[in-house]
């Protein structure tokens, strides 16, 4: 803590009323207005237990932005040493075994970060466009269910669902139980998630792919709060896939 800081503490709103209440106590002590004192010292508890609420809450509050910021971090030193492993990599498999990792890595970031921010399990995966531009499921984070894994899930046309829009419009896209927009693509979907955000990012100058978060809460997420975040992991992957396919340019798609 620096002397400014240690200063400022000296002078803070808790620390100006404490001295004034203790003054005016012990001057009532002293004058024997006892009714004054315990009047003086349970009106200074009770601002100071009011206060120490309230800070309480703000520190819960920052102290999960300051645990995103760390997970972020993470993210972008993962992220650049995942690229210069890619420069070294002598062939096509090895090059996207590199992309994979990095990319699960990046999706498992987007798990835990949006699992602080809503305080609830969430789960993120990967859309990809396919022939026709449908879009498909190809990646998940870590720490997904099995099942969703070891089932696929159906196409998405861009045209169609949550995700679809979001890639075709190039906007953050949040959905909840009931959303006409919503189309199912997985049977017994609410097992796994009842609400979810959909981000897409860019590749190069183009939209390679969406990154869907997902939970088992109905309206656990929130646009204007989540859609930074959100996007900053997004573009991470984009930056990704985009190594890899500078990667395959660079090699003559060997």
């Amino acid at each position: 803590m620096t002397k400014l800081n240690i200063s400022s503490e000296f002078y803070s709103l808790p620390a100006m009323a404490t001295y004034l209440g203790t003054a005016i106590s012990i001057w009532a002590l002293q004058s024997n207005y006892l009714q004054l004192a315990l009047g003086v010292v349970s009106v200074l508890t009770l601002f100071l237990l009011l206060y120490l609420i309230a800070t309480h809450r703000k520190y819960r509050y920052f102290k999960r932005f300051k645990a995103i910021d760390v997970e972020l971090h993470k993210l972008s030193h993962r992220t650049r040493d995942y690229i210069s492993e890619l420069r070294m990599a002598e062939n096509r498999d090895e090059a996207r075994q590199i992309s994979g990792a990095a990319t699960k890595h990046a999706l498992s970031v987007a798990s835990k970060c949006f699992e602080i921010l809503i305080e609830k399990p969430c789960c993120s995966s990967l859309m990809l466009p396919r022939p026709h531009k449908a879009l498909k499921t190809v990646q998940y984070c870590y720490n997904a269910d099995p099942q969703r894994e070891s089932i696929p899930s159906d196409m998405l046309s861009p045209s169609d669902g949550i995700a679809g829009q979001a890639f075709t419009s190039g906007d953050v896209l949040v959905w909840s139980l009931g959303d006409t927009r919503f189309k199912e693509i997985r049977n017994g979907y609410a097992k796994y998630y009842k609400s979810g955000i959909s981000i897409p990012f860019k590749a190069g100058l183009v939209y390679a792919g969406v990154l869907n978060v997902d939970c088992g809460a109905e309206s656990g997420f929130d646009y204007e709060l989540h859609k930074q975040v959100g996007a900053t992991i997004a573009d991470t992957v984009g930056i990704i896939i985009e190594c890899l396919n500078l990667w395959g340019d660079a090699n003559g798609g060997a």
